[in-house]
């Protein structure tokens, strides 16, 4: 992978845990799409339709892959192109701290 690679632009967003209203919490994402300042390389592995929900729905897979970033876990999520990617795996590609390659994926129309 080179710089020259990384062509578009994402956000890495941590989502704020609410109160659900019943005692619990839930993940709330901004309500502004963030600003997306991250170069990275995005590809789309793979679609399928599932069924959950009792109603089929679109699951898309990327790869995303950046530079090097501490703190880059599962509990992100990826603003790109106006959907919300959920974060699925973070890999130190070859463990040289030069590029993280990260599995992802997004459900219809990006709402988690």
């Amino acid at each position: 992978m080179l710089a020259s690679d990384l062509r578009e632009w994402i956000a890495l967003v941590a989502p704020d845990l609410v109160p659900d209203g019943q005692g619990g919490m839930r993940e709330q994402l901004p309500m502004i799409p963030p600003i997306a300042d991250t170069p990275a390389n995005v590809e789309l592995n793979s679609g399928d339709e599932v069924f959950d929900s009792d109603q089929k729905q679109s699951l898309y897979r990327y790869t995303v892959t950046i530079r090097y970033q501490d703190g880059i876990t599962s509990a992100l999520r990826i603003y790109w192109r106006g959907q919300w990617l959920e974060v699925l795996a973070v890999v130190n590609v070859g463990a040289r701290d030069a590029w993280l390659e990260i599995s992802a994926q997004r459900n219809n129309a990006g709402l988690q």
